[in-house]
């Protein structure tokens, strides 16, 4: 998976407090702007296990951006019929 800067920005609204520390620990270093070696060097873990643990949050960050995209869609949607229905009432003078 190719590396996107924005992939480990919190989403809006997401609730870090799922997280297990260790990923919490990674996210904080990341968004430090550390490297993967300087975050495997300060928490005395493997540079393969930071990576994991990015790839991880990565794919995390962007199944609550998938599902909130989601939610909004839906939203707008309803919203549209619910003006479509309001519409075709006043169109019928009742």
């Amino acid at each position: 998976m190719p590396w996107r800067e924005d992939a480990m920005l919190v989403p809006l609204g997401f609730d870090v407090s799922v997280l297990t520390k260790r990923q919490r620990d990674v996210l904080e270093l990341v968004q430090r702007g550390l490297t993967t070696r300087q975050i495997a060097e300060a928490l005395g873990i493997k540079d393969r296990a930071v990576r994991d643990v990015k790839y991880q949050l990565r794919k995390r960050f962007e199944a609550f951006r998938r599902s909130a995209a989601g939610r909004r869609a839906r939203r707008r949607y309803r919203e549209a019929a619910v003006a479509a229905a309001l519409d075709a009432l006043g169109e019928d003078g009742r």
